[in-house]
Formats: structure tokens, sequence, C-alpha cells
């Protein structure tokens, strides 16, 4: 996968709520944490080249390649702020809130083949900070089930990180996603996705939860991740 060509810009200002960590607890959230400075909300993925002026699709699924040596992707932690009213939808960005456009392309693989029908609930903070709990737009979380080759795909925008509201010392909590996989009834993997060149990485997350983003144009960044659930 290609090294991002641009870092997320991170914006402080002063504002404590509540939102989920990588631990089982709950933080107060400096909220002011913003990921990049794009001006755009995230919008249909058909975007055009600005090389060729071809259409590009960045929910592409031939950007997978073979999976090659299959390990179970790890576990890490729910958090406190799971839903368990997720609507099904792709676009996670219900708000229109301005950040850095993302998609976010998710295969699911048992024994290292895709596996269809698997149900992949993601959520996030929002750009202001808290994860939307209480309202019925549910902004940033959303669930779809995977296609006959195990895909699914979520547009979105970067989320922020954050840390303890008041405490100007404290560490900051890098940005990430939230997921729980479902195959029918049974829960298979309650794990994260975080951003490895996120300036926040604090060390306590496992390596195989780090993922690249890369920029498919100059506004628009893809994640691809492939998650055996083993």
């Amino acid at each position: 996968m290609s090294v991002p060509r641009r870092r997320v810009l991170v914006q402080l200002a002063s504002l404590g709520v509540l939102a989920a960590c990588t631990k089982d607890e709950a933080l107060p959230l400096d909220s002011s944490a913003r990921t990049g400075d794009s001006g755009r909300a995230t919008g249909d993925s058909g975007l055009d080249s600005a090389d060729t002026g071809d259409p590009i699709d960045a929910c592409d699924s031939s950007v997978f390649g073979d999976p090659g040596e299959c390990e179970r992707y790890p576990d890490d932690g729910e958090g406190p702020f799971y839903r368990d009213d997720i609507p099904e939808r792709d676009s996670l960005n219900v708000w229109e809130e301005e950040g850095e456009e993302l998609v976010v392309l998710i295969r699911m693989l048992q024994a290292c083949v895709p596996v269809e029908g698997i149900k992949v609930e993601i959520w996030a903070a929002s750009q202001d900070g808290p994860y939307d709990m209480t309202s019925e737009d549910a902004n940033m979380y959303g669930y779809q089930t995977t296609n006959a080759e195990g895909i699914v795909c979520f547009k979105c925008v970067r989320p922020p990180p954050y840390r303890d509201a008041g405490d100007d010392e404290g560490d900051w909590i890098q940005a990430h996603f939230h997921l729980k996989i479902w195959q029918g009834e049974e829960v298979r993997r309650v794990t994260q996705i975080r951003f490895a060149d996120d300036p926040y990485r604090d060390g306590l997350a496992p390596e195989e939860v780090m993922h690249e983003v890369e920029f498919v144009t100059d506004d628009l960044g893809r994640m691809t991740v492939d998650i055996e659930m083993g």
C-alpha cells in the first residue's frame, strides 16, 4: 500500500465531552483535535482522476490483492459507546461535517477465503468530539453486509484524535474506528482500525490494527483492510 502523501492536521481548542477510548472506560474528551482541512464533506466516491480525467471508483474491490498468509486479526477494545441501533448505510458522515474525506474498504476472510454475508458494524467519533450516542442520525455509525467478494466499503471523514479534557499534559488518544463483526447471531470479532500515520500513536494497540491511507485524489483518501476472522 502506498505511503500517504499528507498527514492529518490537528487543531486545538477547549471543549470537554465524553468519547470512547481504547480501553473499556470513558474519558472526558478534549474534542478539539480535528483531522484534515479539506473543507469538503464526504460525498460520492465516483471522482475524476486529475491525471486522466477518467472516473475513479474509490470503492473498487480490485485494490485488494492476494491476502497471502492470513493471521487472525487482533481484538481491540469496544469502548463504552456502542449503539445497538446502528443503521444500515454506506455513508457515515450524516451531519456533513467538514474534514478529510475517506473511504474504508474492509475484506472479511475465513482461512484466507473471502466470506459473504458478514455484518460489519463501524463507528467513530464525530468531528466535534462526542460519539453520537443519542440522536436519531447516529452520525458516524453504520453497518453493511459483505458481498460475494467478502467486501464492504464505507464513505466518511477521518475521525479526530482526543485526550482527557482539562488535562493539558495528558496523552492524546489516536484516531480510530471501532468494529463489531457478526456472522449470523454470533459476534466474531470486536476490534478497531487505526491510522499508521497518526502523530498520537501510543504503542498500546497491536501493530496489526495500524493501516496506511492511500490518496486516490488530493481530496480523497482510501484505507484498505483485510480482517481474518480466524
